[in-house]
């Protein structure tokens, strides 16, 4: 921005940096700044700010590591989602395996003396 210069502390809560993440930025050449003569020394005043331009934040080491993270995860959840299906599979035959055993129990059956009668029937 042409015209207004910013001091460090400034330049560090518009660009959502530190203060001294600024002070590298200044010395490796990514700010262009001057110094000036302040209260307690020469000071830096930062004449292009660019705001509308990220800065150069060097390697994104951490955003590797969080997406290494969550791609175990995600592993992780899968193989537990597998060994999962399998035991309800298991569980879902035994279900079926004691209904047939409880039809079987339960079936009415005729009374003793009804079966003599049938049995005269036929």
């Amino acid at each position: 921005m042409s015209g207004q210069v910013w001091t460090i502390k400034e330049a560090a809560k518009a660009l959502g940096q530190s203060e001294k993440t600024i002070r590298r930025n200044i010395k490796n050449g990514k700010l262009k700044a001057q110094q000036v003569p302040g209260k307690y020394g020469m000071e830096y005043r930062i004449t292009d700010l660019p705001i509308d331009r990220p800065l150069d934040r060097g390697p994104a080491i951490s955003t590797d590591i969080a997406l290494v993270k969550a791609l175990d995860m995600v592993r992780a959840l899968q193989a537990e989602n597998e060994r999962l299906a399998g035991q309800l599979g298991f569980l879902q035959a035994q279900l079926q395996e004691a209904q047939n055993k409880i039809r079987l129990l339960t079936a009415p059956k005729l009374p003793w003396w009804r079966r003599l009668l049938w049995w005269k029937r036929s």
